[in-house]
């Protein structure tokens, strides 16, 4: 069997880190080999990029922004996905390059040609097999995000700054010919 990549995208608070638990949990039972994932923070480097991020005291500016997210996704390719792929794993990844569309692009402003080219050095052209599209109003997001005892949020909930719109997500990486599947989060509760 080849190895499959699978990400789960969508607004914070819709639920995809948790079916990516359920999903990699039951997929092992069954005795699949399953690395589960995540961007930002998938590699030593990339936690402590994660890091530096969120202790920030002031404002990151937009464009330092992308291309520390672009400098992880770069490292997260080279030493984790593509390694895992190679030894036919299930490899699934909490956000991928459809986040950098959403929040850099529709949420920070950047051309859509300029994130194309980004994403396009920092992936090498790796694009996942499947993603799981998880559909989350951006009030209900809030709601959700609040209730988190220990949430670190890159884009604050108290304001729509940086967050993407709702339909964000669904504008895949352009030249993408994957298969994404949507589920409305908002329904049946978490």
């Amino acid at each position: 069997m080849a190895g499959v990549f699978i990400t789960f995208e969508g607004i914070d608070g819709c639920g995809k880190s948790t079916q990516l638990r359920l999903l990699a949990s039951e997929l092992r039972l069954r005795g699949l080999d399953v690395l589960a994932t995540r961007e930002p923070g998938g590699t030593t480097l990339g936690q402590k990029l994660r890091a530096a991020l969120l202790d920030v005291q002031g404002q990151v500016d937009p464009l330092a922004e992308l291309l520390v997210f672009a400098a992880d996704r770069a490292q997260h390719v080279r030493t984790v996905l593509r390694p895992a792929l190679a030894e036919n794993k299930i490899v699934m990844s909490d956000r991928y390059a459809d986040a950098t569309v959403a929040y850099q692009g529709s949420g920070r402003g950047f051309k859509t040609e300029l994130i194309s080219e980004i994403v396009q050095l920092a992936t090498e052209g790796l694009t996942p097999d499947l993603t799981l599209l998880f559909d989350l109003s951006v009030p209900e997001s809030a709601v959700r995000t609040r209730r988190r005892v220990a949430y670190a949020c890159f884009f604050p909930v108290t304001s729509t700054h940086g967050r993407p719109r709702p339909t964000a997500f669904r504008r895949p990486v352009p030249h993408d010919r994957r298969q994404t599947r949507t589920s409305a989060a908002g329904r049946g509760g978490r």
